[in-house]
C-alpha cells in the first residue's frame, strides 16, 4: 500500500485537532498538523507532502505552496458553497437568509473559491441557536470528510468538482463579524430567529 504524506493545517484554538487527523490515519496515511504559519512554510520546503487538509486554519495557502502539492489542496469551509465565504459563515448565513450546510473544496489563491468537491445542506428551526447549529454543521463536515476523503487520498482530479459561481454569496471578514457578534444579545447561544431579523 502506498502511503500518502498528508499536512493538516487548523488553528491553535480548535479542541478537537486530532479528530480530522485520525480520520486520515484510519485510511492508513500518515498525517502531521500544523497551525501555524511559519512552520506549515518549512515543512513544505523540506518535505515531500501529497496532500494538505485544511480546517478552520487563520492563513492562507500561498500560490507556491498550492503548486508544490500539485494542486491537491482541499479545505473543510462551514457553509455551503458558493454562499458564505470567509469569517463565521454560519452567522452569516442566517443574517442573509441563504442557506446553511459544509462544503469540502479545492484550494486556489482566493478566500473560499475553489472548486466544490463534496457538500451538504441543512436547515434550521428558529429555535436553534448559533452554538447548537454550528454543532450539528461541524459534525456535518466530519461526517462529509469520513465520505470525501478516500475520494481524495490518491490524488483528486479537479475536473470532477462543481464550479464555485463567483457572482453568487458573499465573503464575509473577521472584522466585520466580529462588529455583529457584540450586538447579539446572548452571544453565541442568540436564538437564530433573533439574527434572522437582525436586517429587518
Amino acid at each position: 500500500m502506498n502511503i500518502k504524506k498528508v499536512f493538516y493545517v487548523t488553528n491553535p484554538k480548535v479542541k478537537d485537532k486530532y479528530l480530522i487527523p485520525s480520520i486520515i490515519e484510519s485510511f492508513g496515511d500518515s498525517v502531521s498538523i500544523f497551525n501555524s504559519k511559519e512552520k506549515l512554510a518549512e515543512a513544505i520546503e523540506l518535505l515531500d507532502v501529497d496532500l494538505i487538509i485544511c480546517d478552520r486554519p487563520t492563513f492562507l495557502l500561498s500560490e507556491e505552496q498550492i503548486e508544490k502539492v500539485k494542486k491537491q489542496c482541499f479545505n473543510i469551509h462551514l457553509s455551503f458553497l458558493p454562499y458564505n465565504r470567509g469569517y463565521h459563515s454560519n452567522l452569516w448565513s442566517f443574517i442573509d437568509n441563504t442557506p446553511s450546510g459544509v462544503t469540502i473544496h479545492n484550494i486556489d489563491k482566493g478566500i473560499d473559491t475553489g472548486r466544490i468537491v463534496s457538500q451538504i445542506r441543512l436547515t434550521f428551526s428558529d429555535e436553534e441557536t448559533l452554538n447548537s447549529t454550528y454543532i450539528k454543521l461541524r459534525d456535518a463536515s466530519i461526517a462529509l470528510f469520513k465520505l470525501t476523503y478516500p475520494i481524495l487520498q490518491n490524488g483528486y482530479d479537479l475536473k470532477n468538482t462543481f464550479e464555485n459561481i463567483p457572482s453568487i454569496g458573499n465573503t464575509n471578514y473577521k472584522k466585520e463579524s466580529e462588529k455583529i457578534i457584540l450586538d447579539l444579545p446572548n452571544g453565541w447561544d442568540t436564538n437564530v430567529g433573533f439574527v434572522r431579523n437582525m436586517k429587518k
